[in-house]
């Protein structure tokens, strides 16, 4: 049933929605009938009605026992909604019989359509009182923020985790509020968590109580827990178990940050961004963006392999000062001596003594992990009579160490504990003389064990697989190895000999080996004197990878390559540094070159400037074509950190190599990219020289995209001239290129430009549609740096349109995106807008309270909430 209401009562901007809804109301239906039932909805009609007078609020709808109402503000929201339950849980059965009532609230933008809300947050708090339990109340994050100060002193609100909400790509993190005298414990709600951002293990985790205990403990009193112990005892294993069974106390999830491929400790807080999902379109340092982002977050993570970035310890410090709700785990072969800092030591698993029964044998860890192994490659085996001795004997033998206990029980697919034993014994004795430490030589020992059980071929694969940096696909391996063995067999074989890991990622089939294999493998490798040849392939094919990532990344292929570069950035870092320690200057030159769009698009660009600068430096001749695409990718990485000045130099040499050795379309891409440091700098004229003898180049050539792109300058330039009439004549034509062939990422700037040209015609309406269609090209590429800009304009063209809290939002959202990746390209004059820092500077309370649900939004509720903003005034 609709509820007629006047639709002048019914406020706009920010507001705060509330939904009820009856628990369980199909079976009530069905135990007091109809009759009965319709009473009990009239009694919690009133019920509500009364209530919610006294908080300002107003009955939108009802529909069956559903109840939608909407307040002017967050505090008057909940505080009405706990009334409710109160007078629910204190009313007699005769005022309210088997009434189980949940609720959702949540602040969001009221727009109106009609006599009712329309938009995502109306939505998004249906979505929330469908998730709650009769009793309770759940908020959304935005509204817990905004009244947990304010009723502090009358109400408890409780993260309740990420879920998924139906229709909702981003997930949503959701609090509970309750006061005396109401339900704090209720089922877990009914919406999917969110999926966990920690590895999913392939394995059951066994044993390890005692541990598990106390590591959360630790983590419930402390902020740093530091899990110490030798390779292979199971730190990592631990570490991720923890962090499961901890990660619902974590509004904004726990994160598992792999370190073992790094070896530069300044590329801590770049790894910790890229496992967050954290772009930086811009020149700010990575630590400073990552101390940013978590500063007002409650997050854990785990930061694995600390052991060869000790030097970086640093970073745990400053990044624990600066969020107060952050916690860190951390895996190191040794502590890492820091203040505040909790070790806790993982030991090996516990063995039975040698007169141990049966039973005794079957409930120490070390056992149970080698049967629980072992039935995983033999699912008949048993535990029993005829096999404990030999069983425990074996776990004993290798000091109860997880990793080599899991590839001792590898061997059990083919033979019995009695041979695996003697077999592990002959080898153990064999190896007493190591310089190794005794659990490291017993790990060691194991994993030489199932090497030496390796034919000749297959142990050739294994080590040169060792020169690959994190993961890998097939495609790269078929590459770099170089033997008689059929690969794919190779690998498969290697996956059952449990020296290396299976991972699924974007759909394709990749593998890892684990550090301490890894480095065993290399050893090998390196002992035959083959490791600078395979490293030498390695390098080889990923600057091919670089090279095709780098022809597409462009086109409508760019998210895939942006998945594919990411991936494999370990491998592309370890072929980089392989290269600059031979004094290969061609191939590090060439990396440079193809990598930068990558750098930059994925907020790289201070490791990326660094990797170019040092590629640059290598002294000898250096091809010069290598070189000037390099001096190019230099360029590009400075002018998106806004250094215009020091731009032209790298340009600069890269067009004089270009006219020496390069062929037209080369001089017309440099030409095109100097004029851009040239015009910024204050000479339009020499740009627009620069942009029409690139356009002659393209034309002449007959190149699309080269013709496109000077259009799209001149026409940038001439908003520097403010002629706008010569921007749009550009403009237009850029666009008209772009649309013809595969070129997303010019033609989303172009409609930007077009339509950011109009606006300063004074025509908004006629740059709503060029806008909107930017808008959903850079939302797919989830380009931040255009995001930035395009929200930006959005915000300004609502304040024309006179929709001042819409364009207060517009305007938070696209400041959180500058606060978050530093870019500075829009510091350009140009980019800046009076209209926009008045309209800043006069905002009311309704709007700044716009401003900071904008600034708060996700990336995909701001783009949705430009959509409409911009549908609103087509």
């Amino acid at each position: 049933m609709k509820t007629e209401v006047d639709r002048q009562r019914l406020p706009t901007g920010t507001v705060t929605f509330m939904f009820t809804d009856i628990e369980g109301s199909t079976e009530l239906v069905h135990q007091i009938g109809d009759d009965a039932f319709g009473r009990i909805v009239e009694d919690h009609q009133r019920l509500i009605d009364a209530v919610i007078s006294g908080y300002e609020g107003v009955t939108v709808a009802t529909e069956g026992d559903s109840v939608f109402v909407v307040f002017p503000d967050a505090v008057s929201g909940v505080a009405a909604a706990l009334h409710v339950q109160q007078e629910l849980a204190t009313a007699s059965p005769e005022e309210a019989p088997t009434l189980k009532v949940r609720i959702g609230v949540h602040t969001g933008n009221g727009v109106l359509g009609g006599d009712n809300y329309i938009g995502v947050d109306v939505h998004r708090a249906s979505r929330i009182s469908g998730s709650a339990h009769g009793g309770q109340i759940v908020v959304s994050d935005v509204t817990a923020k905004l009244v947990q100060d304010q009723l502090a002193d009358r109400a408890f609100v409780t993260s309740l985790g990420r879920y998924q909400l139906a229709g909702f790509p981003e997930p949503t993190t959701l609090h509970q509020v309750t006061t005396n005298g109401l339900p704090f414990e209720f089922p877990p709600l009914r919406a999917h968590r969110a999926e966990s951002q920690l590895p999913d293990p392939l394995t059951d985790f066994v044993g390890r109580e005692s541990e598990m205990e106390q590591g959360l403990g630790i983590l419930e009193a402390r902020r740093l827990l530091t899990l110490t112990g030798a390779g292979g005892t199971g730190k990592t294993r631990l570490a991720i178990e923890i962090a499961r069974r901890s990660e619902h106390r974590f509004a904004d999830g726990a994160y598992f940050v792999p370190l073992a491929p790094l070896v530069d400790g300044d590329l801590i807080p770049m790894t910790i961004l890229e496992t967050l999902g954290v772009k930086t379109a811009g020149g700010i340092d990575p630590l400073e963006h990552l101390t940013r982002y978590l500063a007002q977050r409650s997050a854990l993570l785990v930061l694995d392999n600390f052991e060869q970035l000790l030097e970086g310890a640093g970073v745990v410090t400053h990044l624990l000062s600066s969020s107060s709700h952050l916690k860190l785990m951390v895996t190191s072969r040794a502590a890492l001596r820091l203040s505040g800092e909790q070790e806790l030591p993982v030991p090996p698993l516990a063995v039975p003594d040698a007169s141990d029964g049966v039973a005794a044998v079957a409930a120490a860890d070390g056992v149970r992990l080698f049967v629980s192994r072992a039935q995983a490659v033999r699912p008949d085996f048993a535990l029993d009579s005829s096999n404990a001795e030999a069983v425990a004997a074996i776990a004993r033998a290798l000091d109860g160490l997880p990793l080599a206990i899991e590839l001792a029980a590898s061997r059990m697919r083919s033979i019995t504990p009695d041979l695996v034993l003697q077999r592990l014994g002959n080898q153990l004795l064999a190896s007493r003389s190591s310089d190794f430490p005794a659990r490291q030589q017993t790990i060691v020992n194991t994993i030489g064990w199932s090497y030496d059980l390796l034919d000749e071929g297959l142990s050739r694969l294994f080590e040169q697989l060792s020169v690959f940096s994190g993961s890998f696909g097939v495609q790269e391996a078929e590459k770099v190895y170089v033997g008689d063995i059929d690969l794919l067999d190779g690998l498969n074989d290697l996956v059952e000999q449990s020296l290396l890991r299976p991972i699924t990622s974007s759909g394709e089939s990749r593998f890892r080996m684990l550090t301490v294999i890894r480095e065993f493998a290399f050893a090998a490798l390196a002992s035959r004197g083959q490791d600078v040849l395979v490293l030498d392939r390695h390098a080889t094919v990923y600057l091919e990878v670089a090279r095709h990532a780098d022809s597409e990344i462009l086109s409508s292929r760019q998210g895939y390559w942006l998945r594919r570069l990411a991936e494999d950035h370990d491998n592309l870092r370890a072929a980089f540094d392989h290269v600059v320690t031979t004094g290969d200057a061609d191939t590090a030159l060439g990396y440079v070159g193809a990598l930068w769009r990558f750098w930059q698009m994925r907020g790289h660009l201070v490791e990326g400037r660094r990797r170019a600068e040092t590629a640059l430096g290598i002294p000898g001749n250096a091809e010069p074509l290598a070189r000037a695409r390099a001096l190019t990718g230099l360029g590009g990485i400075r002018y998106w950190q806004g250094e215009w000045s020091e731009n032209l130099s790298a340009y600069e040499e890269a067009l004089m190599i270009f006219r020496m050795h390069g062929d037209d379309a080369d001089v017309a891409g440099a030409l095109y990219n100097l004029a851009f440091p040239a015009g910024y700098s204050g000479d339009l004229d020499r740009a627009e020289d620069l942009l029409r003898e690139s356009l002659q180049l393209s034309e002449r050539m007959r190149r699309a995209i080269g013709v496109g792109r000077a259009h799209w300058g001149l026409g940038d330039m001439a908003t520097f001239r403010k002629d706008w009439s010569d921007a749009l004549e550009h403009m237009e034509k850029a666009v008209e290129v772009f649309a013809d062939i595969d070129a997303p990422f010019d033609l989303g700037w172009a409609r930007f430009m077009l339509a950011f040209s109009l606006i300063k015609m004074g025509n908004s309406e006629r740059a709503v549609e060029p806008l909107a269609n930017a808008l959903d090209i850079f939302a797919e590429s989830r380009d931040l740096s255009a995001m930035a800009l395009i929200l930006d304009v959005a915000g300004m063209v609502m304040t024309t349109a006179d929709s001042r809290e819409t364009a207060a939002y517009l305007l938070g959202a696209a400041q959180h995106i500058k606060s978050e990746t530093g870019i500075a390209i829009g510091d350009v004059d140009v980019n800046q807008y009076p209209e926009v820092d008045v309209f800043l500077a006069e905002m009311v309370d309704t709007e700044q309270a716009a401003y900071e649900e904008g600034f708060n939004a996700t990336l995909d509720e701001a783009v949705e909430g430009a959509r409409l903003a911009l549908d609103s005034v087509r």
